[in-house]
């Protein structure tokens, strides 16, 4: 699911609150993907990821949505691997849309 899909979900991702939790999370990790800085490489995040997903059923509930513990800071490559696998021909575009490549 996009989360363009659902209006609500869509207006919790443009909102203060999450702007607020998303630069914490960046700055928690000092602006570098988690992934790649398990494999001991410097990479810039700039996703920051719900690692339960954000659905229907669960966008309202704050302790999902909010907590800093259930995000992850990407990059783009890892997170693409995380939605679509190692190999994949997919890339997000600036307003979340999955395009092939």
């Amino acid at each position: 699911m996009r989360y363009i899909d659902n209006p609500d979900i869509y207006r919790k991702y443009h909102c203060a609150k999450w702007y607020k939790t998303r630069k914490l999370k960046l700055l928690e990790v000092n602006g570098l993907c988690e992934r790649c800085l398990a494999e001991g490489i410097y990479n810039s995040a700039v996703i920051v990821h719900h690692k339960d997903y954000i659905t229907d059923l669960n966008y309202d509930d704050d302790l999902v949505f909010y907590n800093l513990d259930n995000l992850e800071a990407l990059c783009t490559e890892h997170h693409l691997q995380e939605h679509f696998g190692k190999e994949t021909d997919y890339y997000f575009d600036d307003e979340g849309n999955v395009i092939g490549k």
